[in-house]
C-alpha cells in the first residue's frame, strides 16, 4: 500500500510538472523541475554566478541547489551570499543560528573557515551644494568632492539591490543640500527630497530633480531603477526611460530584514519586478518575459535558470 501511494505521489508530481511546462513553454520559458514547499527563495549574483540559492521556511534559512536538493537544512536565522574579496570569483555563504556563525563554500558545503567577508564602512551619498557635487555619509560626514572620492567610499555589496554590482558606473542619484549638518545631525538638510541623475564623467545632470527614490549603488547592466509618483521604473545610463513607471517595490521577504523592501537590479539581462502581490521578469528593453502573475520569482542565473513560485510551490524554470 505504501509503495502504491509513493508511486501515485510521483505520478501526480510528474503530471503537475508536465502541465506547468506545457503552460509556460510558449512564453519563452518553461518549468523544468520542482514542486518544493519553501516560503521564499533568493538567488543573488555577485561577480560570479552562484550554484545555489538561499531559501526560507518557517522563519529559518537553508541552502538549496537548482536540482532542488537541500544542501543545508533550514536551521539558520539568516544566510547571506557574499564575496570574500570583491571580484575574486570566490563566493561564501555566511549564516548564523543563535548567534553562532558558520561559513559555507559556494556550493553550500560547510567550511571550517570563519570569515567576516569584506566590510561595510558607510555608503556614500551624492549631493548638489551650491554649484558643487559633494560626497557624504552618516558615519564620516563630509568625504570630499568628485568621482575619485565617490569610488573610494563605494561599497557595492551594500544597498537595496539583491545583487553585487560588477563595476562602478559614473551615473548616480543626487539630491540638493542646503547646508552642512549641524550638531548631532547625521544627514544634510534638503532643499528637495527629490533625486536627479548625475553623470560624474560628463559632469552633467541627465535628468531634473523628479524622482522620489533611486537605487543607491547606481547603474548596473546599463539600467537603474527610479521611483516616480509612487511607482518604480527603469532608466538607461543616459537617463532615458526603458519602462513605464508601473512597478511596486520588489518585496521578497516577510521577516522585516532590509531585503524585504527593495528594487532589483538587472542580473544577466533580466530583473525581477512586482505589481501588487505578484512577481514577474522583464528584460533590459523593458519587455515582459514572465508576466507578473506569480507568487514569487528569483533572479536569473547565467544559464537561464531561475526559481518561480506557482500554485504555492517553488519550481526551477529555464528561459528558452
Amino acid at each position: 500500500m505504501k509503495r502504491l501511494l509513493s508511486l501515485l505521489s510521483v505520478l501526480l508530481l510528474s503530471l503537475s510538472l508536465l502541465t506547468a511546462c506545457q503552460n509556460d513553454a510558449s512564453k519563452g520559458w518553461k518549468i523544468v523541475r520542482g514542486g518544493w514547499d519553501f516560503d521564499v527563495v533568493r538567488y543573488e549574483m555577485g561577480t560570479v554566478n552562484n550554484r545555489v540559492a538561499v531559501f526560507e521556511k518557517n522563519g529559518k534559512c537553508g541552502i538549496v541547489d537548482f536540482d532542488g536538493n537541500i544542501v543545508v537544512p533550514a536551521t539558520y536565522t539568516d544566510l547571506e551570499i557574499s564575496e570574500t574579496t570583491y571580484g575574486s570569483g570566490i563566493t561564501k555563504l555566511f549564516g548564523n543560528s543563535d548567534e553562532e556563525y558558520a561559513t559555507f563554500e559556494a556550493d553550500g558545503t560547510k567550511s571550517s573557515e570563519i570569515s567576516g567577508g569584506w566590510g561595510y564602512e558607510g555608503f556614500p551619498s551624492v549631493y548638489l551644494y551650491g554649484e558643487d557635487i559633494v560626497i557624504w555619509n552618516g558615519m564620516n560626514g563630509y568625504l570630499g568632492k568628485g568621482y575619485n572620492t565617490y569610488k573610494e567610499y563605494w561599497y557595492p555589496q551594500y544597498g537595496l539591490l539583491g545583487t553585487i554590482a560588477v563595476e562602478l558606473h559614473p551615473v548616480v542619484g543626487v539630491r540638493k543640500m542646503t547646508a552642512y549638518p549641524a550638531g548631532d545631525e547625521e544627514y544634510p538638510p534638503m532643499e528637495s527630497e527629490l533625486y536627479a541623475l548625475y553623470d560624474f564623467e560628463k559632469e552633467t545632470f541627465l535628468t531634473g530633480f523628479e524622482f522620489e527614490e533611486v537605487i543607491n549603488v547606481g547603474v548596473i547592466e546599463n539600467r537603474i531603477a527610479v521611483k516616480k509618483n509612487g511607482k518604480w521604473g527603469y532608466l538607461d545610463e543616459n537617463g532615458k526611460a526603458v519602462t513605464d513607471f508601473v512597478y511596486d517595490t520588489a518585496e521578497v521577504g516577510t521577516d522585516g530584514r532590509w531585503r524585504s523592501s527593495r528594487m532589483y537590479a538587472f542580473t544577466n539581462g533580466y530583473a525581477v519586478v512586482r505589481q501588487g502581490d505578484s512577481f514577474g521578469l522583464i528584460d533590459k528593453d523593458g519587455n515582459t518575459i514572465v508576466e507578473p502573475t506569480f507568487q514569487g520569482v528569483s533572479q536569473v542565473r547565467d544559464d537561464g535558470l531561475f526559481f518561480i513560485k506557482k500554485n504555492g510551490k517553488w519550481w526551477v524554470a529555464k528561459l528558452q
